[in-house]
């Protein structure tokens, strides 16, 4: 008998009942962690980024679970309360997503700690964006979203686990030396098709990296970064394929899910 296999999809942006109809026409995942987006970036994808339908999703899919966003330029502290208000009642937020580069910050500046300090507190999560960006309103600068600052942050919070998400494209290698750095930094391969296809280099510069840092193999999480059919982040089968055919089965079944299900304790 054919069992369905476990797979995780630790990255879509799936925060609406539209997008998750969208989603589930075309996604494997048997457990999704959607992550809210900035306002900026919802208007991009054409959907309304309304809180009180994202927690209504998570509450009626039992197969989903949420991240927050933190809207930086806006007063942190009212979000932090707004937030943790919601994790009273709702038990499915597992992370915080911060959005540099898209939003002009260092994952570095001191102005942000206190966001960490509130995921710490509360064993979140903190996810951010890494490497190149979708950017239809041309107003991200991609300086801040090099990985390298994340490093810095993982040694001042070391009980805080971070993630690095789509592996920070293009900075791969940089990525895989600060993920073997620090034990409290996770990546992702979410968001790295081109035209809905891997370049063939992008699987050698997987494979080169894993060369010099194959320890990292249990610290990499498959995802899609579903943002909706009307973008071009609207694939999800082909990432579950790019895994099953450059990795073995441990690594696949480390990749697909368990170690997102450790990390997100889902």
């Amino acid at each position: 008998m054919n069992t369905k296999p476990i797979m995780v999809d630790c990255h879509c942006h799936v925060i609406t009942k539209k997008l998750y109809n969208e989603y589930k026409e075309k996604s494997q995942a048997t457990k999704s962690i959607c992550i809210r987006t900035i306002k900026i970036l919802s208007q991009d994808m054409g959907a309304k980024n309304l809180e009180d339908s994202f927690y209504e999703l998570l509450t009626e899919k039992e197969e989903l679970f949420g991240v927050e966003c933190i809207e930086y330029g806006e007063d942190i502290g009212p979000q932090l309360e707004r937030i943790q208000k919601r994790l009273i009642n709702c038990k499915k937020i597992v992370g915080l997503k911060l959005y540099v580069g898209y939003q002009h910050f260092y994952a570095n500046n001191s102005d942000i700690f206190e966001v960490y300090r509130f995921a710490e507190k509360n064993n979140l999560v903190v996810i951010f964006h890494g490497g190149d960006v979708w950017d239809p309103s041309n107003k991200a600068h991609v300086k801040y979203s090099h990985p390298i600052y994340v490093d810095e942050v993982a040694t001042y919070f070391p009980k805080v686990k971070f993630v690095i998400s789509h592996f920070a494209f293009p900075y791969i290698l940089e990525t895989a030396m600060i993920v073997n750095k620090n034990k409290n930094i996770y990546t992702d391969i979410s968001g790295i098709l081109e035209d809905g296809l891997f370049s063939p280099y992008f699987t050698d510069d997987i494979k080169k990296v894993l060369s010099y840092y194959p320890e990292i193999v249990n610290k990499i999480m498959y995802g899609s970064d579903f943002c909706g059919n009307n973008t071009p982040l609207n694939n999800t089968i082909d990432y579950g394929m790019f895994v099953r055919n450059n990795f073995n089965n441990e690594e696949t079944e480390m990749i697909f899910h368990k170690t997102a299900e450790k990390l997100y304790g889902i």
